[in-house]
């Protein structure tokens, strides 16, 4: 845990461990770790290490405390004053009260095997058929852009593929696009899913780039 790169400092919380971060105006209170000085509210949050997670205790009287996906900064969990004991879901989470900040890093995420998304894709990738128009799609899409912000359009995909000597139209496209992300995202349901948003889902299951996954995220919160 540290309070931000302005101070530098971390400290480990070993499991089973519970650790005190604080700040008070009465200087008895006398916290384990000291966060920064203030003249009116008393601040003081309680981190406890678990095996595979950890939980944050807002011991402040009066201060509320958001913590936020330091990834994805518009999930986040409100604990007001007195909240003990909750669990927090974040690998890196934000601790953030009026004046404090600090950065918690948590042990990674665990997945069952059966169900982690690679593995998941893997499978899914193996039941596609090598040759087929959907499958050139799908490499114009991903190709040489593993570590892109933004994929080809449609029609650059069906440009790409004439340049081959594959003769698609834009709609065509588009149509193996809607199919490769029912095939890899066949839990996904009924919604209604912008086709920007499922070349994004689709090309983040292929090559697994954290880039894409990001931009993937953005494109679920926008709705």
């Amino acid at each position: 845990m540290s309070d931000g790169p302005e101070r530098g400092w971390t400290r480990e919380v070993d499991v089973g461990e519970t650790v005190r971060f604080g700040s008070c105006p009465c200087s008895e209170c006398r916290p384990d770790v000291q966060v920064g000085t203030t003249e009116w509210f008393r601040f003081a949050v309680e981190v406890t290490g678990a095996a595979g997670l950890w939980f944050l205790s807002n011991a402040s009287p009066e201060l509320t405390v958001a913590v936020r996906d330091a990834e994805e900064r518009s999930q986040y969990v409100l604990l007001p004053p007195g909240r003990a004991v909750v669990p927090v879901p974040f690998e890196i989470a934000l601790v953030e009260a009026p004046g404090y900040r600090l950065i918690v890093f948590g042990p990674e995420p665990r997945w069952l095997p059966a169900t982690h998304p690679s593995a998941l894709f893997a499978e899914r990738l193996d039941t596609l058929q090598p040759g087929t128009a959907y499958m050139a799609v799908l490499r114009a899409l991903c190709r040489g852009e593993a570590l892109a912000e933004t994929l080809p359009s449609s029609a650059e995909i069906a440009a790409r593929l004439e340049e081959e000597g594959l003769t698609l139209t834009r709609k065509a496209v588009d149509h193996h696009i809607d199919y490769l992300f029912r095939r890899l995202y066949p839990d996904w349901g009924p919604h209604r899913t912008p086709r920007g948003w499922k070349r994004t889902a689709v090309a983040a299951a292929v090559t697994g780039s954290e880039v894409l996954k990001a931009g993937l995220r953005r494109s679920v919160n926008r709705g």
